[in-house]
């Protein structure tokens, strides 16, 4: 019982440690600067209108997305399906990678769009510089 305790608790720190490295981060703009709410999954993601919105901690490949702009005559995006991470190649499915998705919001009167501009691995901090050793004659 007790082996079955700590396989446990080990099993459920692995998921968590392998959860928190595949959160993503969504970045939305709008092209013009015209201030924005974004829901992200039916909540929203900030308090006070921005022209540039990022959610850090998004764990799914895919989300719903709505965008209400703070003028109130712009119409508005409701549950967008968008992407923010991408399926592994054969060469790397067993790498897990975590994904910064850029898209920009383009706003008008009868009709507003929503524009993938890329999706990118997130950067890894650098490891430190080692100089080689220097070669033997």
């Amino acid at each position: 019982m007790k082996n079955l305790i700590l396989f446990l608790a080990f099993a459920v720190s692995v998921v968590n440690v392998t959860a928190q490295s595949m959160s993503h981060t969504i970045v939305v703009e709008s092209k013009n600067g015209e201030p924005f709410i974004l829901k992200v999954d039916g909540f929203a993601r900030n308090r006070k209108p921005a022209s540039k919105v990022a959610v850090d901690g998004v764990y799914a490949s895919q989300v719903t997305i709505s965008v209400v702009f703070a003028d109130t005559m712009l119409a508005p995006l409701k549950n967008i399906p968008i992407l923010v991470g991408r399926k592994a190649s054969k060469k790397e499915s067993n790498v897990l990678k975590s994904y910064t998705a850029r898209y920009q919001v383009c706003a008008g009167k009868k009709k507003s769009k929503i524009k993938k501009i890329s999706i990118v691995p997130k950067q890894s901090p650098a490891a430190p510089y080692t100089p080689d050793p220097p070669k033997k004659k």
